[in-house]
């Protein structure tokens, strides 16, 4: 297979791995390792999969999965398809599950709950009302895929969207975001090619690079820096349990040497609280990508001392796919920061005018650039308060200081 170049969609990223790296390992699991060509064959069957159940360019389809292969094989079939991912946390009820498939139009769900029938008859169901359609099928995980004839991937343009990730809701309902296959790509190659950047050199997460899959791929957080990132350069992805244990995460990194962990602090303390602890070698990890709540100091420096890699702190949202501020190794730790905006994106400080602060004055984080969402599906009235001139506001209250470091 020939290397695709121009393109910057997430099925190009694979196919263009494919290419490269056809040997290497790109899944990696205690029963099994999957080479990125016989990945790349799977995704273009369930694709096939996909489409025999109706799923064409637009359609939009459903994961509630763990952390599982299947979860990856899935999202980049439904993107070969010409489909739209919605990723569902496992954790939603099935009230949540259906309310989000309404409102996003889906039409399939590829799921391993087992509460599918009350899921399957919730949909069916589900009053839409003048609203969007509910889902035209539930389809189960497992027996779909094998015997599907393969389809090629026919192409796309960067700006359709890829993903629609739902928000927390913390402020209201959950909302859509809707990001687009250049968005994830640009956001997954900063991560994967210039996040561990030390000054005089910059090594991609290539072959030989293991980073293991802590972090849920439901979530923007794991999806781009875990998955996409991973597999854009010939790095594999280690599965660990399908949900977090700390001695489970701790065997694997022992087991497939993993160099790489993306995790949010509350994993990191529950695998060095972990009475298991001293019986794992986990000086294979190199670096640490920590992110998704406030770090405290101690955390980082125990982490450090006991495994001796470099934690790297960042920071992100759903809508801006998601990583907007970031600390490399090349630049010096300021404790309480989250890094310093990451290339492709600008970032200022607004205060209560929406015009920038002065550095070390407190304000709103707003930013544009290379990973900022498309919008809120079906809620244009919500997409236009998000955006004040071009920039997206974040809702985050903090300040930079005069070096660029970014403090929440």
């Amino acid at each position: 297979m020939s290397e695709r170049m121009g393109s910057n969609t997430l099925p190009v990223l694979l196919e263009n791995a494919a290419s490269r790296f056809p040997g290497e390992a790109a899944v990696v699991t205690d029963q099994a390792c999957t080479t990125f060509a016989d990945l790349e064959r799977r995704v273009r069957q369930t694709a096939g999969a996909f489409r025999s159940l109706g799923i064409r360019k637009g359609s939009r389809v459903a994961l509630c999965l763990p952390n599982v292969p299947a979860f990856t094989e899935s999202y980049f079939g439904a993107l070969y398809a010409g489909a739209v991912v919605v990723p569902l946390s496992t954790l939603l009820a099935p009230g949540e599950i259906v309310r989000a498939m309404v409102h996003s139009e889906c039409d399939l769900l590829v799921t391993d709950r087992v509460d599918l029938p009350e899921l399957n008859a919730k949909v069916l169901k589900a009053d839409t009302g003048e609203g969007p359609r509910a889902a035209d099928d539930v389809q189960s995980l497992h027996g779909f895929v094998d015997g599907a004839d393969p389809i090629d991937y026919e192409g796309g343009d960067p700006s359709d969207t890829a993903v629609i990730f739902y928000t927390s809701g913390t402020t209201g309902a959950p909302k859509g975001a809707q990001v687009s296959h250049f968005n994830l790509v640009s956001n997954a190659r900063w991560v994967s090619e210039r996040s561990l950047w030390a000054g005089s050199q910059s090594p991609t997460w290539g072959p030989g690079h293991v980073s293991i899959a802590l972090l849920p791929f439901s979530h923007s957080f794991g999806q781009t820096c875990v998955q996409n990132a991973s597999l854009m350069n010939g790095a594999a992805i280690c599965f660990s349990a399908s949900r977090f244990s700390p001695d489970a995460a701790m065997a694997s990194i022992d087991t497939h040497a993993v160099s790489i962990m993306a995790a949010v602090p509350a994993m990191v303390k529950a695998m060095l609280d972990s009475p298991s602890l001293g019986t794992f070698d986990l000086t294979s990890l190199r670096y640490s990508l920590i992110g998704g709540a406030p770090i405290p100091r101690p955390l980082v420096e125990a982490l450090e001392a006991r495994t001796g890699l470099e934690v790297l702190e960042g920071y992100g949202l759903s809508e801006t796919s998601p990583v907007i501020a970031f600390r490399t190794p090349a630049v010096p730790r300021a404790w309480g920061s989250v890094g310093r905006p990451i290339d492709g994106v600008d970032m200022v400080i607004a205060g209560e005018d929406g015009d920038p602060v002065e550095p070390g004055t407190r304000g709103e984080v707003v930013v544009k650039g290379d990973p900022v969402m498309k919008g809120y599906l079906h809620a244009p009235e919500l997409t236009t308060e998000a955006f004040h001139n071009g920039w997206f506001r974040t809702g985050d209250i903090g300040y930079m200081d005069a070096s660029g470091n970014l403090f929440l």
